[in-house]
Parts: structure tokens; C-alpha cells; sequence
């Protein structure tokens, strides 16, 4: 198991509905053409379930059109399926055509880029860390902590 893979299990301990979400999302996107037909599909893309905003890019303004009509659908199967009752919101985003799917737009992909995460401020954030927590909080949340600081340089280096 890789670095990213422990702390995704670490975050989804820690944040259960959040790993919940993750997890629909994920199967959704591996099952999207049972969900809004195949032609609408190659033509858009779930890319992000954040509190219960579904975030689905597009590649034209039909697709969107057709996407927006489709929310009681996808509540449907987001209730039948995966036993997720809450109301959804979906955003709808233009994106890019890259390698036959739809990506988001480039504001959200900029939040989603590689951030290099240094052992050294991971185990500053441990030594902070309340004695109360486990270990493996510890190092969830250390981990979280240096990847938001990490983040946050590398979005103000971006922006300069």
C-alpha cells in the first residue's frame, strides 16, 4: 500500500460521511452510463461529491441542459443503489474534451494538482497533535494538516 493509500484510509476513518461520498462518487463514475444513458455520459463526467453538491463537468451547453434535467433520476439511483437519501444539488461545470471524457473546468482542476507533502512538516504536525488521539489520528490529521499547508504555498507561488 502507497503513501496516498494510507491516508485516504486514515481521512476515511476520521470522516466517514466524507469517505461515504468518495465512495459513491467512484462508483458512480464507474457506472455513469447506467445512470444517465450513453450518449449523455460520453459527454459529461461526475468529478467531485462535496456535502451533497454532485459536481459533473460537461463538454457543451446540451449536455448540461440534458444532465439538469436528469436530478431526480440521479437522486433516484443515488437513493436505490447506494442508500443515499439526501437531497442533491448539481453543479454543472463546462469543461474539456480530454481522452473522451469531459474534465472540469480549469479552476477546479488548479485545486486538484499534485502537492508534494514533506515528512518533515507531517511529523511537526504530529508533535502539535493532542496526546488524547491514537496514533493513526495523529497521522491522519498530521498528514491533513501539512497537505492544506503545502496546498495553500503552492496556490499563493501559482497566483504570484
Amino acid at each position: 500500500m502507497n503513501e496516498d493509500e494510507k491516508i485516504i484510509i486514515d481521512v476515511k476513518k476520521l470522516l466517514p460521511h466524507t469517505a461515504r461520498r468518495m465512495d459513491i462518487l467512484e462508483q458512480l463514475r464507474k457506472n455513469w452510463a447506467s445512470v444517465v444513458g450513453p450518449a449523455p455520459s460520453r459527454h459529461s463526467k461526475p468529478y467531485d461529491f462535496i456535502k451533497n453538491d454532485l459536481y459533473i463537468a460537461v463538454d457543451s451547453t446540451h449536455t448540461a441542459q440534458v444532465i439538469s434535467n436528469m436530478k431526480g433520476n440521479i437522486s433516484r439511483v443515488l437513493a436505490n443503489r447506494y442508500d443515499y437519501h439526501e437531497e442533491i444539488e448539481l453543479k454543472i461545470t463546462a469543461g474539456e474534451r480530454h481522452e473522451d471524457k469531459a474534465q472540469p473546468a480549469k479552476s477546479h482542476i488548479e485545486s486538484k494538482q499534485a502537492v508534494n507533502v514533506s515528512d518533515s512538516l507531517v511529523n511537526e504536525y504530529i508533535n502539535e497533535c493532542p496526546e488524547s488521539l491514537s496514533n493513526d489520528a495523529k497521522f491522519a490529521m498530521s498528514h491533513l494538516m501539512a497537505y492544506l499547508e503545502s496546498l495553500q504555498s503552492l496556490r499563493s507561488r501559482t497566483l504570484s
